[in-house]
């Protein structure tokens, strides 16, 4: 459930002009799945960019649902399908004609 109501919030403060990830002690780590940092210079000095991805919650709660049984992947149907040759409608007005 952790993963399906992760929120942005929940590992991150945004302050109207940067992103700044919480220490993990206060951070729901649950619900990320990767960071990637990258530094760089910068003719301001050194640069710092962390990427954050978080886990799919499409994907949570489809597992979730399978595991409570409430979501199938498969549906086997049974019974008996014929199959017949299709009529185009010239051919239905010729034999109608035909049989007049």
């Amino acid at each position: 459930m952790a993963l399906a109501n992760a929120d942005i919030k929940d590992i991150a403060d945004f302050d109207g002009e940067t992103l700044k990830i919480k220490p993990f002690s206060e951070a729901d780590t649950r619900a990320i799945q990767s960071i990637d940092t990258i530094e760089r210079e910068t003719k301001y000095g050194p640069e710092k960019i962390s990427k954050v991805r978080m886990h799919s919650k499409t994907a949570a709660l489809s597992d979730l649902l399978k595991v409570l049984e409430m979501m199938q992947d498969k549906s086997e149907l049974t019974g008996e399908i014929i199959v017949r040759p299709a009529r185009r409608p010239n051919e239905e007005k010729n034999e109608i004609e035909k049989e007049s």
